[in-house]
């Protein structure tokens, strides 16, 4: 009798939600600019993100953004560390176009549908 583990690949649940993250963040990134999830986590036709500030006692941290995008530079892309800089963030621009790339190519090497 063949063992479940053998037969379909299992991801870890921190890997799962970092991918989702990386999903979102390719939707917003490729939506229109009046989108209004897109205007409260970037900034109008770039991949820069916005600086809430301090965040209120208590509350959860507002950097998913600044994550997703290091994230999708260092893994996904393959092109190093990234430091947030303003040539990497309109680059990060330029490939949310392919949708096959850097954002989904996390997503769709993977067992998810």
């Amino acid at each position: 009798m063949k063992s479940i583990t053998k037969c379909r690949k299992i991801k870890l649940l921190s890997d799962l939600l970092i991918d989702r993250r990386i999903r979102l963040a390719g939707h917003i990134l490729r939506s229109n600019d009046n989108d209004p999830l897109r205007r409260v986590s970037y900034e109008p036709n770039s991949a820069v993100t916005f600086d809430v500030g301090k965040r209120r006692v208590g509350g959860p941290r507002q950097q998913w953004t600044q994550y997703s995008n290091k994230y999708a530079w260092e893994n996904a892309l393959g092109k190093g560390r990234y430091e947030n800089t303003a040539q990497q963030n309109q680059e990060l621009l330029k490939v949310k176009v392919k949708k096959k790339t850097a954002f989904a190519s996390v997503l769709w090497s993977g067992a998810e549908p």
